[in-house]
């Protein structure tokens, strides 16, 4: 079962929108009471992003409506029926001590460069501890090592995976790129 998952696409190739429905099923299909679900990101911009795709997708569907209340001015999903909630987080806020995801989705990981981001990554991770079945997803573009460690460990990780000098059955791993094989070839 995978408790993580790392996706790396290049830009403007629909990251949020993908998982802009992650949250919407999450809260309605999550079987342990409670749901937490949080879309983080290194800016409360970016990270309200994936919250607007979410939001798109009940503006549109009237059974949505009936299950989900939307909190726009607070960045904040919540079950009708009390079971769950998604919210925004960011690392230019305060760091959210005691927040225990069912569901997290990073964004743009390769935009985490600041000791606060690295204090919200580890808050968030270590806040799945006391879910049965936690998840968190990472989606990013590519970055430069020197620019976030953070995201280079991630991506150095999530490569080693894919090309079987690792292995995980917990993680998922899918990076998206030219070949850079045929980059370097001549004509």
């Amino acid at each position: 079962m995978y408790r993580s998952a790392y996706i790396s696409v290049p830009k403007k190739q629909g990251k949020s929108f993908l998982c802009g429905g992650l949250p919407l099923y999450h809260l309605l299909a999550e079987d342990e009471h409670a749901a937490e679900a949080y879309g983080v990101a290194a800016a409360k911009d970016q990270a309200a992003i994936v919250f607007r795709s979410a939001l798109q997708f009940i503006k549109y569907n009237p059974w949505l409506q009936s299950k989900l209340k939307v909190l726009e001015s607070t960045k904040r999903i919540l079950r009708r029926d009390g079971g769950g909630m998604y919210c925004v987080l960011s690392a230019d806020g305060d760091v959210q001590d005691g927040v225990e995801p069912s569901l997290a989705i990073i964004d743009e990981l390769h935009r985490w460069k600041t000791k606060k981001a690295e204090t919200l990554h580890e808050v968030i991770t270590k806040g799945t501890i006391s879910r049965r079945e936690p998840l968190i997803v990472q989606i990013t573009t590519v970055g430069e090592e020197h620019e976030s460690p953070l995201w280079f460990r991630e991506h150095d990780f999530a490569t080693r995976l894919l090309d079987g000098s690792l292995k995980s059955d917990s993680q998922y791993a899918a990076v998206w790129q030219a070949d850079q094989q045929r980059l370097h070839s001549d004509p």
